[in-house]
């Protein structure tokens, strides 16, 4: 299953999920959905900001997953702690452009 970060809308608010699941966020939030959870949350105006799992759970170029990877993607690693990027080989750290190990 593939999850999302998501940032909560810069407006305090609460909405009722689909699923019976009430939410209530405010500005700075951030939240781990699953793909089955991301259409509720995108139309509540929370914004998604990367595929998020471990090293071990990052999509490769040739993975079959919902969103595989491509050049450009974003990915949070809770292993690293760090927002990286696929640069269409390797993740990197888009800050120091150094290669991150899976």
């Amino acid at each position: 299953m593939t999850n999302f970060r998501m940032l909560s809308p810069a407006v305090p608010m609460s909405f009722s999920a689909p699923w019976g699941e009430q939410f209530v966020s405010t500005p700075g939030t951030v939240r781990d959905v699953d793909e089955h959870q991301l259409p509720a949350f995108k139309a509540n105006g929370w914004i998604v900001v990367a595929q998020v799992g471990t090293s071990a759970e990052r999509p490769g170029s040739s993975d079959i997953v919902l969103h595989h990877a491509r050049a450009g993607s974003l990915f949070v690693d809770t292993h690293l702690g760090a927002l990286i990027v696929f640069d269409g080989r390797v993740w990197r750290n888009p800050m120091t452009g150094a290669a991150t190990d899976k």
